[in-house]
């Protein structure tokens, strides 16, 4: 019996990137006291075209040079109260994207071209350890304050009616950063009843983000993804020395909330977990 005719196999054209890749970190402490120290860091970053790793691309998209990135950051810690229980932290950064992909839109360079730049300047507060011998908490907050220094070419900045240039409407320069959010929270405090018995809760707060920067209502508006806070409980009850009892409740007040949002034309989200609950058993040998 003859199987069926495949035909001919035709391959296609094989398409090559190669880059190297060198990213370093220095940074200083200084310690004015014990119980307290400062540092400095400064960094850079590369990361390669997208494209170029998943062999998305075409013959053009994959000859685009890796983007860059420059972080600068000075912050501090301090061991408070006795003996140091509670350690309380605190930085400044700044993260510069100074070559990130845009259309080129030029029509002598077909390739896309590393015009694009970018900046998020921050701050980070946290605390870790015990207030009283009973009650710990681990927290942090961050601010981000991001802008969009070049949304565009440089062709179009200096051809703004050239074919296929962004309007300034869709011209994303000058406005925050996609899914970056203001404001962003967690916190998790546990309290000891007893030596056998411990009580948690904690909550988890992002602010609203941006779903795109070049993309307005007719009345002039960006689009938000809402932002969310979502609560969580555990009690912890100790057996003996090695049998531990454990009940964990996540999302306690049911919110409804969305991740991992993706901000193109084509845009989807995934739903958070509903509130659910775990009950292990943990045995230590």
């Amino acid at each position: 019996m003859v199987g069926p005719t495949l035909g001919t196999i035709t391959p296609g054209p094989v398409f090559r990137n190669g880059e190297d890749l060198f990213s370093w970190r220095a940074g200083l402490v200084f310690k004015p006291i014990e119980t307290a120290s400062l540092y400095f860091a400064y960094g850079n970053s590369s990361t390669p075209s997208q494209s170029a790793v998943n062999g998305a691309c075409s013959a053009t998209p994959c000859n685009v040079d890796p983007e860059e990135a420059i972080n600068y950051e000075l912050g501090g810690k301090w061991d408070a109260l006795d003996g140091g229980r509670l350690s309380l932290t605190a930085s400044i950064f700044r993260n510069e994207r100074t070559n990130y992909k845009v259309a080129s839109n030029d029509p002598a360079i077909p390739d896309q071209v590393l015009d694009g730049q970018s900046r998020v300047d921050g701050v980070t507060l946290g605390a870790a350890g015990r207030l009283t011998q009973k009650l710990s908490v681990f927290a942090n907050y961050t601010y981000l304050d991001s802008l969009v220094v070049r949304g565009k070419s440089r062709f179009c900045v200096a051809n703004p009616a050239a074919a296929g240039c962004p309007a300034p409407a869709a011209d994303p320069t000058g406005r925050p950063l996609t899914s970056t959010p203001e404001h962003s929270a967690s916190a998790w405090f546990t309290y000891d009843f007893t030596p056998d018995l411990q009580f948690g809760y904690g909550l988890t707060f992002q602010d609203d983000v941006l779903l795109s920067n070049t993309v307005v209502s007719p009345t002039g508006e960006f689009f938000y993804v809402e932002g969310y806070t979502v609560h969580r409980a555990s009690v912890t009850y100790a057996i003996n020395g090695r049998t531990e009892l454990r009940l964990n409740i996540s999302n306690l007040t049911d919110e409804e909330y969305l991740t991992r949002v993706r901000t193109s034309a084509t845009g989807w989200a995934s739903p958070g977990d509903v509130r659910n609950a775990t009950l292990t058993l943990n045995y230590r040998f």
